[in-house]
């Protein structure tokens, strides 16, 4: 049986492996108030361009990640441009 070596752990042949994406994208080492909702850490502040960093994994790891990831970005982008453009909208008048 052939073995891995991960840090100090031996995984054997075969072990399925999960990534626990919650711990990962919530983790205050990486994350300045991972509990709070800001987008802004995910972007240059000098280009306003999204910042590619790889504890930033929404769709998960490796080449058996999400294949909805192209669908679910546009699907966010198109939603946020309505949003943004629409008069009366929840997110910019929290009064309505």
């Amino acid at each position: 049986m052939a073995l891995w070596l991960l840090g100090e752990y031996t995984i054997p042949k075969g072990t399925s492996i999960q990534s626990g994406l919650f711990f990962i994208m919530n983790d205050s080492k990486h994350f300045k108030d991972p509990e709070i909702f800001n987008p802004d850490r995910f972007i240059d502040p000098e280009t306003g361009k999204f910042v590619s960093d790889e504890t930033v994994i929404p769709f998960g790891l490796g080449k058996r990640n999400c294949l909805g990831q192209a669908l679910g970005e546009q699907v966010i982008e198109t939603v946020l441009l309505i949003e943004v453009q629409t008069e009366n909208n929840a997110i910019f008048h929290p009064l309505l």
